[in-house]
């Protein structure tokens, strides 16, 4: 099996992200927002990641500032700390939403 990358029993398999805009004031934009929802499909599980004010691209940086340390994860592992290693390198994630559930 391909894998993005390899984790200690398995490893991500696919990777899916939307990103969804929210408008703010008409008129001075406050309330301004897009929410950013990225699934990693694993062998094992399934994680769901739903954040405020990031790109995917800034999630993907993270991973691959970490990605040593995350090789050395089994699967569940990388689901329960994938929000701690992603706010690490920028506060300004939010994160609303982190499930994960076996496949």
């Amino acid at each position: 099996m391909e894998y993005i990358f390899k984790l200690v029993d398995g490893g991500v398999t696919n990777i899916y992200d939307y990103t969804e805009h929210y408008d703010g004031c008409d008129t001075c934009g406050f309330g301004e927002s897009n929410c950013t929802t990225v699934t990693f499909y694993l062998d094992y599980f399934t994680l769901t990641l739903e954040y405020e004010n990031s790109t995917i691209s800034d999630l993907l940086k993270s991973i691959g500032k970490h990605i040593d340390d995350i090789k050395l994860m089994t699967e569940e592992e990388f689901c329960k700390n994938a929000e701690t290693f992603l706010n690490a390198d920028n506060s300004n994630y939010i994160c609303i939403d982190d499930s994960y559930y076996y496949n």
